[in-house]
């Protein structure tokens, strides 16, 4: 005769670890986050990690939980001072089952400028872009729409032309290369840094 085992809890047929299914899902829950720090930048408004940078905490809090065999269905995000208050809607597998669950979590946020807002409140560039030629405005118009606001330095209007100031080499190289114009690199020395010379990129396009 086949024994049948009961919940510890309510009485119903076991269904894992002496719990039926009802009992074991509501005592068996996701792994949660470990306490998470991001930095906001006020200048610019992205949320960023290191060297990583978004428009939002979404993508980072979906990583986490990503990281945690977890996936992130949504979630809202309230910013209050120093803190971000959230609530996921999350699922994934829990001991012997799936489910869904709400969680709400919060965040410490240190709100700091970011590297390349520090580097355009303090007037430095990696790259200057000089656009020259019969083209110039059409040109101009093109690099306005590839770079981003917050990696302009500065946008200079000359008898010649225009100089932009770029904050980041990468940014400045991509845009530049989208144009399909003529284009003239050079490089200027512009300090030693940890005992590497540091160089600033210059382009004309045309």
């Amino acid at each position: 005769m086949k024994r049948h085992v009961l919940c510890v809890v309510c009485g119903e047929n076991e269904f894992s670890e002496g719990m039926c299914r009802k009992c074991y899902s509501q005592r068996k829950h996701l792994p949660a986050l470990d306490p998470l720090t991001v930095c906001f930048c006020e200048l610019c408004s992205d949320f960023y990690q290191r060297t990583e940078r978004y428009r939002s905490l979404e993508p980072i809090l979906a990583k986490k939980f990503h990281d945690r065999g977890v996936k992130m269905l949504g979630c809202e995000v309230t910013l209050r001072g120093k803190k971000a208050l959230v609530s996921a809607t999350v699922r994934g597998r829990a001991g012997a089952i799936h489910k869904t669950e709400n969680m709400a979590i919060v965040l410490s946020v240190q709100k700091k400028l970011c590297d390349t807002c520090q580097k355009i409140r303090g007037g430095y560039y990696e790259a200057l872009i000089q656009v020259r030629g019969e083209k110039k405005d059409a040109l101009l118009k093109r690099l306005h729409h590839r770079i981003p606001s917050r990696y302009v330095v500065s946008v200079v209007s000359k008898k010649e032309g225009t100089d932009i100031k770029v904050s980041s080499k990468r940014i400045a190289q991509k845009a530049v290369n989208q144009l399909g114009c003529s284009i003239t690199k050079s490089y200027k020395l512009i300090t030693r840094k940890e005992g590497k010379d540091v160089y600033r990129d210059s382009y004309a396009v045309r």
